[in-house]
């Protein structure tokens, strides 16, 4: 009978016992040590590292990539075993833990969302454009901008409540300006104006419902 291949994880089975059994055992096992368990150096990183240890493991972004094996892998699991790169396609469901922040992550649709925990604060550029990627947190902060920041969302999760906070901190000069994220909800359909004051202080907090709709709430502003 034909070998399959599981629908979850991608094993090898249902294969006729001969030449092939040791290949498909061994692609078997090899699959099952790389997804089981699934600690990973990063979520983030783009560029292949020089020189890896057996074992090491990256859930490797969906752009960017530079080396001489991960480009053309975008979006995959990548393991460096038995001196070589593999690379796994991740499926809806599957969990991770990423060594290199402490955050659990999980695979929402086609994108990995990490979660966010307590005094979890990602810091953002100070100035320029600033996506939010959401994958990496729920926290952000701009802590001490140096010039006009341009805010955005990247890597939203779909058909589930996300709730993101956003903190705004001028740095001693002040006079910067914070442009929010397009395409949000406001409470009466007025967008907030930012404190540009030096040193000041707002908060945010953004709320992605199941549908996809942002609404953007002022949770206090200019505070001292």
């Amino acid at each position: 009978m034909a070998m399959q291949t599981g629908p979850n994880m991608g094993v090898h089975y249902n294969w006729d016992l001969g030449s092939y059994f040791k290949d498909d055992m061994d692609y078997n096992l090899k699959l099952i040590d790389a997804i089981n368990q699934l600690g990973v150096i990063s979520l983030s990183e783009t560029a292949q590292p020089g020189s890896p240890s057996e074992g090491d493991r990256y859930i490797l972004p969906a752009a960017g990539l530079t080396g001489s094996d991960w480009p053309g892998n975008e979006d995959t699991v990548a393991v460096f075993i038995g001196g070589v790169w593999e690379f796994h396609t991740p499926k809806a469901g599957w969990q991770a833990f990423d060594l290199g922040t402490g955050l659990p992550s999980w695979r929402n649709g086609d994108v990995w969302v990490s979660a966010s925990t307590s005094g979890t604060i990602v810091d953002l550029a100070l100035t320029g454009a600033t996506p939010m990627d959401i994958s990496l947190g729920r926290n952000f902060r701009t802590n001490g901008a140096t010039g006009d920041v341009t805010l955005s969302f990247t890597n939203i999760p779909t058909g589930v409540r996300t709730e993101v906070a956003y903190t705004w901190v001028e740095n001693a000069v002040g006079g910067h300006n914070l442009i929010l994220p397009v395409g949000c909800l406001w409470p009466g359909g007025v967008v907030a104006t930012p404190t540009s004051t030096s040193n000041a202080r707002d908060e945010y907090l953004f709320i992605f419902d199941d549908a996809g709709v942002i609404t953007a709430n002022v949770v206090g502003q200019g505070y001292a």
